[in-house]
């Protein structure tokens, strides 16, 4: 008897620090939108294994894709030009504001079994509207606006140089552009560009225009400035006075 109160009491002490140790891991909160409430997602590009973004937080850069699920299908007739899928979160209790737990294909020994739609679509093949060298080691390249999908907005830019074939992979700024850097002076450059969302990666764009760079500039030693002639004349107004102050203190 002695021992069965032992470890009772034992599991009443030990029950607190256990729940706070899985609420630290809790909740995660999907963005209540009317009328149908959305889930984002991050999918790893390499294994396409999907997970719950928290709120508040980001996707991994280089290496993950956000996706936006609704809880209703769209009412948007769009399944005839994209092919939907769907995906489903287990919660241990019903809230009101909804907190997710995992993504399973069964939920049974959940109280709270939620069913989130969305588009599949990837990227479409970027055009190149312009390429410009910034300087000797930097180039601008310029892509007309692209054909995004709702639920699966671009993550980033894969940009292949020629002649090095070299990869660079980067963020997409607001205004469809993507700094290239790494360049080298006097040398003739062109680019494609993919894009990769969560969905996948679109196919390589046509190769740009050809841009060459700059030599790297002379740097040319700068003549006496203004202040230095401001200081050469104090200078010398200086000695004249010490001069006059002299002779005068000697005759």
């Amino acid at each position: 008897m002695r021992k069965f109160v032992a470890l009772v009491t034992a599991l009443i002490i030990f029950q607190g620090p256990l729940a706070l140790a899985v609420a630290a891991e809790e909740p995660i909160v999907a963005n209540p939108l009317t009328p149908a409430q959305t889930l984002q997602t991050c999918t790893s590009i390499s294994s396409h294994t999907i997970r719950i973004l928290r709120l508040g937080s980001t996707c991994h850069v280089n290496t993950e894709a956000l996706a936006i699920w609704r809880s209703v299908p769209t009412p948007e007739d769009l399944t005839s030009k994209f092919p939907m899928a769907t995906v489903q979160t287990c919660a241990g209790r019903r809230t009101s504001i909804p907190s997710y737990r995992l993504i399973r294909s069964d939920c049974q020994k959940f109280q709270d079994t939620t069913t989130w739609h969305r588009w599949l679509k990837a990227p479409s093949t970027p055009e190149i509207k312009s390429v410009e060298a910034l300087n000797e080691t930097t180039g601008l390249v310029t892509l007309n606006q692209l054909s995004e999908n709702p639920d699966a907005p671009t993550a980033f830019f894969r940009v292949v140089s020629h002649p090095d074939e070299v990869v660079t992979i980067g963020l997409p700024s607001t205004k469809n552009q993507y700094y290239v850097t790494g360049l080298n002076e006097q040398k003739t450059y062109t680019f494609s560009v993919s894009a990769i969302n969560a969905d996948g990666e679109s196919p390589m764009s046509a190769a740009s225009e050809v841009v060459t760079t700059p030599a790297v500039p002379l740097l040319i030693p700068a003549g006496p400035g203004l202040v230095s002639l401001i200081t050469a004349a104090v200078l010398l107004l200086v000695f004249f006075l010490y001069r006059r102050f002299n002779t005068a203190l000697h005759s």
